[in-house]
């Protein structure tokens, strides 16, 4: 009788353990592919702070710099929401598309035509301002997603709690 308890209570350790590393491997996959969602939406961020620097620093921008943009914002509507997806294509890249359009226009105004280049140079001026207050709205934005909360919830304390109230119950 006593060798059928022993038996019983070895089969329910086994089980525990096997349930334990279980539930270690699927934690670890499930950080895996937090870690890998970062390092992918970092990536993008990096990008878009690439971008929107630059045109602070140059007053301008040039087609393969918005060409590149997209290249590397392409998968934003899979690793973000739809206020980020939203943001980069409907403020970002349109304010890019329209200072990139002036700036060319600017230069074919032609000289006698000062209320117009004046008006240009307007437009111009606000939309460097736009991306000059960017930083903090693309924090914004970015930061729930760029978050690393610790994601162990489960530690050895608990198992063996666990454990011990299960072997109570055999």
């Amino acid at each position: 009788m006593a060798e059928q308890h022993w038996t019983q209570i070895l089969v329910a350790l086994v089980t525990v353990l096997g349930v334990y590393i279980a539930y270690q491997q699927w934690n670890t996959a499930r950080n895996k592919l937090k870690l890998d969602l970062f390092e992918k939406r970092l990536a993008v961020h990096k990008a878009v702070s690439i971008f929107i620097n630059s045109i602070y620093l140059h007053g301008t921008v040039e087609n393969k710099e918005i060409d590149k943009f997209i290249f590397n914002t392409n998968e934003t509507k899979w690793l973000f929401d739809e206020d980020v997806a939203i943001y980069l294509k409907e403020s970002v890249l349109k304010n890019a598309d329209e200072l990139q359009r002036l700036y060319d226009n600017h230069k074919d105004i032609p000289v006698g035509e000062e209320r117009i280049r004046t008006k240009n140079a307007e437009r111009q001026a606000e939309i460097r301002k736009w991306f000059r207050s960017q930083d903090k709205v693309l924090d914004e934005k970015f930061s729930p997603f760029l978050s690393m909360p610790n994601y162990s919830n489960f530690n050895l304390k608990t198992f063996r709690k666990a454990l011990c109230n299960f072997t109570k119950r055999t």
